[in-house]
């Protein structure tokens, strides 16, 4: 089995259990303030990059409420129902 393959096969069977799965190649990672960042990109309804910014805030920051409250809702508005689930059940 291919590498890509297996992590594939990882991130479905962790999205099955309701562990949050992280998008690859983030490019907010390392940024100074993502938060403040998603909730930029947010208001100007940049909605997939409001994600990736928050996911990176709470990467960082995996205890900061907010910060899953906000990814999930950014996940309702970009209609992706399992994502959202996934952020709010952390």
């Amino acid at each position: 089995m291919y590498l890509n393959e297996q992590v594939s096969l990882k991130q479905k069977s962790d999205a099955s259990r309701g562990v949050y799965v992280f998008s690859d190649m983030n490019p907010y990672v390392g940024h100074p303030n993502p938060l403040m960042e998603g909730q930029e990109l947010f208001r100007k309804g940049l909605l997939s990059e409001a994600v990736l910014a928050l996911e990176a805030e709470v990467m960082k920051n995996p205890d900061n409420a907010e910060g899953w409250r906000l990814l999930g809702i950014a996940h309702a508005e970009n209609d992706d129902d399992q994502k959202e689930g996934e952020a709010e059940n952390i």
